[in-house]
């Protein structure tokens, strides 16, 4: 449990509850958590810094705008900096996620998005999947999980206000320079602050605009690059599988083979077997000509 420090101030990444899994990206930092203060002693208590509750399962009590008496997850309230509350859940049943947001990164999204003045709850339907994409990958986290889960917070960030600009109808320049510099370096550590100043634009209008135009977010992209090299070296070497791994930029072997029969719906070994009799012939074609190139893949 947190504590409460002088004046009941909670301070970024900090949230009144039981921790079960903490993790920590550019800009955000992720707690997922159980409640375990009863709702009759839950202390009136200000966040300093701005964050995102996402109530996955429960019934939750919420001074925010649209929540209602009682707010039923899946539930998003996102809480400007100082808000002071006393949210709780009805008992002490549920689950939820934490989100709490670093002052620069606030600051700057404020640039490309004019966030709530007021605590607000979210409930539909887009914004909620992205809440849970959230929170499935914090509790799979692998090597690639801070680029893809900065550019969801970032997103939820951005669907929070309303644009300073309308989205472009046409894919923008940078937007292939981000490319190529995706599949330049698609096997190294990314961040999207990293990103987007390398095309000169705005993080939340780089997220925004990557998924509009190319189907998904770059973490993503990354992702599936990783996935397709793979494929190839599986296909054309006979280099072990844990050399595979490490080659198509995958911190070890049970990441990268939970990942691949995610995508592939089969094993790497059984990748490779059906490889070897031409059953995938057709595919591996299409999986070089993608590591050769520079289109888009989407989700």
């Amino acid at each position: 449990m947190t504590a409460l420090g002088k004046f009941g101030n909670l301070q970024y990444g900090q949230f009144l509850g039981a921790t079960r899994v903490r993790r920590e990206v550019y800009g955000f930092s992720l707690s997922r958590m159980a409640p375990e203060i009863p709702a009759e002693e839950m202390p009136m208590h200000m966040h300093e810094d701005a964050s995102f509750v996402f109530v996955i399962r429960g019934a939750y009590i919420s001074s925010a705008r649209n929540a209602g008496a009682l707010c039923h997850g899946p539930a998003l309230i996102f809480n400007p900096a100082g808000t002071r509350h006393r949210d709780r859940f009805q008992r002490l049943e549920g689950t939820f996620l934490g989100i709490s947001i670093a002052r620069d990164t606030l600051q700057r999204a404020n640039q490309c998005a004019r966030l709530r003045e007021h605590a607000t709850c979210f409930q539909n339907a887009d914004v909620v999947a992205t809440a849970q994409r959230i929170g499935r990958e914090c509790l799979a986290w692998n090597q690639s999980s801070p680029l893809l889960v900065e550019g969801l917070c970032l997103e939820l960030l951005a669907s929070m206000g309303a644009p300073q600009a309308p989205p472009e109808k046409h894919p923008p320049n940078w937007l292939k320079v981000a490319h190529e510099l995706l599949n330049d370096r698609f096997t190294e550590p990314l961040q999207i602050d990293e990103l987007s100043a390398a095309v000169g634009v705005h993080p939340v209008h780089f997220v925004r605009a990557f998924r509009q135009h190319a189907g998904c977010t770059p973490g993503e992209y990354v992702r599936r690059r990783r996935i397709e090299r793979a494929a190839t070296l599986l296909a054309g070497s006979d280099e072990p599988i844990a050399s595979v791994a490490a080659l198509a930029g995958f911190a070890d072997q049970s990441h990268f083979s939970k990942l691949f029969r995610r995508y592939r719906r089969m094993s790497p070994a059984e990748y490779r077997r059906g490889c070897g009799t031409g059953r995938f012939a057709a595919d591996r074609n299409v999986h070089d000509a993608q590591d050769g190139g520079r289109g888009i893949v989407r989700s």
